[in-house]
């Protein structure tokens, strides 16, 4: 069995954190608000939380809006984020509508029902 690093370990209540906080912003203003604001600065570590609680397809819907990003995922600082985001990868608002729609539709079913028999509400 592999030994788990101490970076790769996540609490129950950071994945709560992170699924709240991820979900929170697209369905407030899609995955272009999600990126331009601070929750953007964990995309890596909100994949691997939707993983955890077996949002798998959620998870791969964040992973190919974050391929969008030159080098396959958004830098981690807001600033640089921001600027990449309005510049190149989505000027018009648009090139994120597509991700949002498969995201609306919950293909793994609501994420908050996935947290609450993770957490064992």
């Amino acid at each position: 069995m592999a030994v788990k690093k101490e970076r790769d370990r996540m609490s129950r209540d950071e994945i709560l954190r992170l699924v709240e906080m991820f979900e929170g912003e697209v369905n407030n203003g899609g995955f272009h608000q999600f990126f331009y604001n601070s929750a953007g600065n964990e995309t890596a570590e909100i994949i691997r939380a939707l993983e955890i609680i077996g949002a798998v397809k959620v998870a791969e819907i964040v992973k190919k809006a974050a391929s969008k990003f030159p080098g396959g995922m958004p830098p981690r600082d807001r600033t640089d984020r921001q600027d990449l985001l309005l510049d190149r990868v989505d000027p018009a608002i648009k090139v994120f509508d597509e991700l949002d729609r498969a995201f609306y539709s919950y293909p793994d079913g609501l994420l908050q029902g996935l947290l609450e028999k993770y957490m064992d509400w």
